[in-house]
């Protein structure tokens, strides 16, 4: 390696966890060229206790690490606090539905009509929601189902999400970008002797916000950018844009990723169309804590480049052979 004049890594070789095992030095692309494509096409590694490591190999574990992941299977749990909705009109979270439900299995037929039953909350306020695939669809009139099509760098995670948008009104909607879909949802009821309705909050996108992230909101709690947009926010007749609409803001978050899980943790509060719908939550008050754990996998794009490499390699060993 010193012969090549070692500068700075730009081959890694990682294992199934994503655990660096290798890296390797290259002082210039031309040099790399000459290891793939020359007649010298394979490179001496004393320390990996093998003779030969060929270049394509290389190129293997670097394409693996440096192509974005992307999201197979999860699980987000909203741990929500029944105190916190309490003081909103909206006194109870009455139900939570899947994705099963269409609009008439969610809210009243009629004013003054109690809306038909749904599972009850579980007492400790717990709920969670799968993850939904890239391409999900529905035939449920009202629903909105959110895809993950999220792709991330592990080592960059935020600053290789790729950014949402705010709305006409900025304060209530967040379009676009990259996202984690999941839900289902949750189901207020507003029930006062006076005035009886529901609002829904699900069909739940995780999005990413960079000018929030780092802003100190309340006593100690930070904003990450992060987003939880809710398209399912219908109020019975209620004339209101059911798709895209803020239901919490991400604080204090904590986010890693270990052996190919993602983990994303933090507090929820109050954001700008949960706090004008509910008209009564406070913005920023916290009424909840999230908890995701997804499992990473190479983009397709990736395999897809793997193999190309990887037949390139097969044909230049090929011609090593022939050669000799």
């Amino acid at each position: 390696l010193k012969s090549l004049g070692v500068r700075r890594p730009n081959a890694e070789i990682y294992d199934a966890s994503f655990r660096p095992l290798r890296r390797y030095w290259f002082s210039s692309p031309n040099i790399l060229a000459k290891h793939l494509f020359g007649r010298n096409d394979a490179l001496p590694i004393a320390e990996s206790g093998l003779k030969f490591v060929p270049v394509v190999a290389l190129l293997l574990g670097s394409v693996a690490t440096s192509h974005a992941l992307t999201l197979s299977g999860g699980t987000a749990t909203l741990n929500l606090d029944t105190a916190a909705w309490a003081a909103t009109p909206f006194k109870t979270i009455d139900g939570v539905f899947g994705l099963t439900e269409g609009y008439s299995d969610l809210v009243s037929s009629g004013w003054g009509i109690a809306p038909p039953p749904l599972s009850p909350l579980d007492p400790s306020g717990s709920v969670s929601f799968g993850l939904n695939p890239a391409g999900i669809t529905t035939s449920l009139t009202g629903r909105i189902p959110q895809g993950t099509t999220l792709y991330f760098d592990p080592g960059n995670i935020l600053g290789s999400w790729t950014s949402a948008t705010r709305g006409f009104y900025p304060e209530l909607y967040l379009q676009g970008g990259e996202q984690i879909g999941f839900g289902g949802g949750i189901r207020a009821y507003l029930g006062d002797g006076e005035n009886e309705g529901v609002l829904l909050f699900g069909d739940f996108a995780l999005r990413y916000d960079p000018t929030l992230a780092g802003t100190p909101v309340n006593t100690d709690d930070v904003l990450s950018g992060l987003v939880l947009v809710t398209n399912a926010g219908h109020l019975d007749s209620f004339a209101f844009p059911a798709f895209d609409t803020t239901f919490a803001n991400l604080a204090n978050a904590e986010i890693d990723f270990v052996d190919g899980t993602l983990t994303i943790t933090g507090d929820l509060l109050f954001a700008g169309a949960s706090d004008f719908m509910t008209s009564g939550a406070v913005l920023h008050d916290q009424f909840g804590t999230l908890s995701l754990t997804a499992t990473a996998v190479p983009e397709p794009s990736t395999y897809a480049l793997m193999f190309g490499l990887f037949a390139a390699g097969a044909v230049l060993c090929k011609r090593r052979k022939r050669s000799s």
